[in-house]
């Protein structure tokens, strides 16, 4: 079980990836799906049907195995209160590599360049 806020019109993320990361092409799944907030837990950080406003500052890209991620730097609910993502790495999962799974982003997206990574700064 875990809470999550889904991305509602992921296309300008999916276009991102495509647009910066060749190798998305040799990935199983493009995701951009969604932000998890709580993993393996009944409490819920925000009410169902909440929309809330996720800010993006890099796009991360795993050299090691060529998953990517965007790293998520503020969540905030409709009425401006910023919301705790438990684990403390908020990230949107972006292209999943062979023999890796989606939770695996959370091992590089805060990592910084030479870590085996490309950050790309995001604005």
């Amino acid at each position: 079980k875990f809470t999550a806020l889904v991305v509602l019109d992921n296309a300008p993320l999916i276009e991102f990836v495509k647009a910066v990361d060749m190798s998305y092409i040799n990935s199983e799944t493009v995701v951009c799906h969604h932000v998890t907030l709580a993993y393996d837990t009944e409490v819920s950080r925000v009410a169902e049907g909440e929309y809330c406003t996720v800010s993006i500052d890099a796009f991360v890209l795993d050299n090691k195995t060529g998953s990517s991620a965007f790293r998520v730097c503020e969540i905030m609910d409709s009425s401006g209160q910023s919301i705790e993502v438990v684990g403390g790495k908020p990230h949107i999962t972006a292209a999943v590599a062979p023999g890796c799974r989606p939770a695996d982003s959370k091992k590089f997206v805060f990592n910084e360049n030479g870590d085996d990574v490309v950050v790309i700064v995001c604005n």
